[in-house]
């Protein structure tokens, strides 16, 4: 996302063009980026709320659900993998121009902003915009999991289930 002053918002389009139209993936920032994420992924696994959200959704959702957590340990492993090749093959797949939504708000003419994006975007070429498969929550029934964590005083629980009710149902509020 940007912020920025009306005046400005042509600039910062142009900056934000270059940065996803030609995204340098420098390995000593990609192995940075690594380095920081994993200890963030680390760290989190000290956070009893973290926990319990990563056992909840772990209990409602398939590991190839978008809403499904990977427990810190698998993302690790799994970011410490990555090799920036992978990211540059993924970014060339998957960005374009079909992907893009625009939301703005404040000081701004739909004209002018219009005109912007059309002018940095334009001529980016046009992705397939594809349609996510969202597989189905798992429906386990009553069940609990528990985590103890040493030397904590806290504790975390999430409560919850499946409704049974699709977001396309008309009962679905």
């Amino acid at each position: 996302s940007i912020r920025a002053l009306r005046k400005d918002v042509p600039q910062v389009l142009e900056l934000l063009a270059e940065a996803l139209r030609e995204p340098a993936f420098r390995a000593s920032e990609v192995a940075l980026e690594k380095k920081h994420l994993a200890a963030e992924l680390r760290q989190s696994e000290e956070y009893t709320d973290v926990q319990a959200e990563t056992r909840f959704l772990g209990m409602l959702y398939p590991k190839n659900h978008p809403n499904y957590r990977e427990p810190a340990r698998d993302a690790v492993r799994f970011v410490e993998g990555v090799r920036r090749s992978e990211l540059a093959d993924f970014h060339s797949e998957q960005y374009g121009r079909g992907d893009i939504l625009v939301a703005a708000s404040g000081d701004v003419e739909h004209d002018e902003i219009a005109a912007a994006l059309r002018h940095t975007f334009g001529d980016w070429r046009l992705s397939e915009a594809r349609a996510a498969v969202v597989p189905k929550p798992l429906t386990p029934g009553p069940r609990d999991e528990y985590l103890t964590m040493r030397d904590k005083t806290s504790t975390d629980l999430f409560v919850g289930g499946h409704t049974g009710i699709a977001r396309t149902h008309p009962d679905f509020l």
